[in-house]
């Protein structure tokens, strides 16, 4: 092990310790669901401004992505964090103005549409959709730690290093988050931020300094910088289906309701997003210039192992210096990622419909025993399934990438409908309007996760990004067609108050 590597190693390290005490520094009074959950609706606009770029969508499993796919894509990649910074940004100022919708006790998507129509068959089907999602997050993102852990004990422990990564990841993370909920992740995303800011500038320091590589790719040692390997038709797919996804996705993913849910405001959530919104930006954009200048130098890189091995190789400032930065901040992109998705996958089992009643009437003691046996159990079976599919977990990463955003496209109509209705009396689902919204996000789910086997199958992506965007419009239509056809109005009396109490 290089002298590198130890410093890698020790600022994890030392990393992990300071998760742990900012988490520690969260916990102020008895702990409650609420303060699990929504952070008590108590976060300020520079904890929910650093935490929102800090946990953006899937974060780590992003960067992999741009890492992965910078030669295929080029600079196409840069529509990702365009899309995606606009979507959010009408999202944030949509919700912002609906002050009387964040007040109400709504905890997740699920919760938003039983506040418009009644249906505790829907409301549970947005639920299994979600676990569903944050399973697969939750799974990648472990993933991707067990790659950068495995990194440094596979020269120690060859056949034992993927698990023992996957579970030093998912120790961690349980560890901190379940001492304070949402609010210890408040803490640590805004120490997470930092690391992932200058990372990103290492990164962008080491694109520029590094000389051409010695395995080109393609055969070629001289690759222009704004040469891509996707077709014409590829790209344009690729962009149609980033548009879809981050124009929706902010409106179906637990883990965007939820910080706009735990902020002391609407004018808090958007002012901490405009006081961030240039590290968003940067945090999105600089990662595929530096990634697409490499790629132009002949590193053609699959995973972040490739990555580390050149850096260390180059020597010098590249090695002592940039090597170490990149490697924290890749963890931090991690575990502000995997937090996240954990702390939402928790979330999304104390809707309205589910165990928000019992879980009320938990002592702080037993919700943490409570959420640290799940998140346990949870982690357990995911590394199974990690052991068991080890081998070829890697040439499944992409299309896992789809399956998580794929799904949530699946519900946004419903949750957009319901914000575009906020305002409006409640209704009531009859059994055929259960049926038809019900049969509309069952084609649309199925859909979604056939394409994904048939594009592992074919070697492409095309299949699950047209999948995304048929799935909305199917999903759309049906619930269209549930409203008008299986709707009544609520009687007069019997709303969600009444329900929730």
């Amino acid at each position: 092990m290089s002298f590198s590597d130890v410093t890698a190693l020790t600022a994890l390290f030392l990393s992990g310790i300071v998760f742990y005490i900012l988490a520690s520094r969260s916990k102020g009074e008895r702990l409650t669901l609420l303060g699990y959950t929504l952070a008590d609706r108590k976060m300020d606009h520079n904890r929910f401004g650093a935490s929102f770029v800090a946990g953006s969508t899937s974060l780590a499993t992003v960067l992999l992505f741009f890492l992965s796919t910078a030669s295929f894509y080029g600079f196409v990649l840069l529509w990702c964090g365009l899309t995606y910074f606009f979507g959010q940004m009408i999202f944030i100022n949509y919700i912002s103005g609906k002050q009387q919708l964040l007040a109400k006790d709504i905890r997740t998507v699920s919760d938003l549409w039983f506040n418009c129509i009644e249906s505790s068959l829907i409301s549970r089907i947005i639920t299994a959709v979600t676990i569903s999602s944050f399973l697969i997050i939750l799974f990648v993102e472990l993933y991707i730690g067990s790659v950068i852990v495995t990194y440094f004990l596979k020269p120690f422990l060859p056949n034992l290093s993927g698990v023992l990564g996957f579970a030093f990841v998912s120790i961690l993370v349980i560890s901190y988050v379940r001492i304070g909920g949402l609010r210890a992740v408040m803490e640590t995303d805004r120490w997470q931020l930092k690391l992932l800011v200058t990372s990103v500038v290492a990164l962008f320091v080491f694109s520029v300094l590094v000389p051409e590589g010695a395995e080109p790719l393609r055969e070629v040692q001289h690759r222009n910088i704004f040469d891509v390997d996707a077709s014409l038709t590829d790209c344009i797919c690729f962009c149609i289906w980033i548009l879809v996804l981050n124009f929706t996705l902010p409106f179906s993913q637990l883990s965007s309701w939820q910080r706009i849910a735990a902020a002391e405001s609407g004018s808090a959530a958007k002012e901490g997003f405009n006081t961030h919104r240039r590290r968003l930006l940067f945090v999105w954009i600089v990662p595929v210039i530096s990634f697409v200048l490499l790629a132009s130098k002949g590193f053609g890189f699959k995973d972040v192992t490739g990555l580390f091995d050149s850096m260390k190789n180059a020597g010098g400032l590249s090695s002592g210096v940039l090597y170490p930065l990149v490697v924290l901040g890749f963890g931090a992109a991690l575990f502000s990622t995997a937090d996240t998705a954990l702390i939402a996958f928790g979330t999304s089992l104390a809707d309205k419909n589910t165990f928000v009643s019992r879980l009320e009437t938990y002592s702080e003691k037993k919700l943490k025993r409570s959420f640290t046996i799940f998140a346990a159990i949870t982690f357990c079976l995911l590394a199974i399934i990690y052991y068991l599919a080890e081998a070829d977990i890697g040439s499944w990463f992409i299309p896992l990438v789809y399956a998580i955003f794929g799904q949530l496209t699946v519900v946004s109509p419903l949750i957009i409908y319901c914000l575009a209705k906020a305002d409006r009396p409640r209704r009531k689902l009859t059994v055929l309007g259960e049926i038809l919204v019900a049969g509309g996000i069952f084609l649309s789910w199925a859909l979604i996760i056939s394409c994904v086997f048939i594009d592992v199958s074919r070697n492409t992506q095309r299949y699950s990004q047209g999948a995304a965007v048929i799935s909305f419009l199917i999903a759309g239509a049906f619930l269209l067609l549930g409203i008008k056809f299986g709707t009544k109005p609520k009687a007069p009396g019997v709303g969600w108050e009444v329900y929730g109490h």
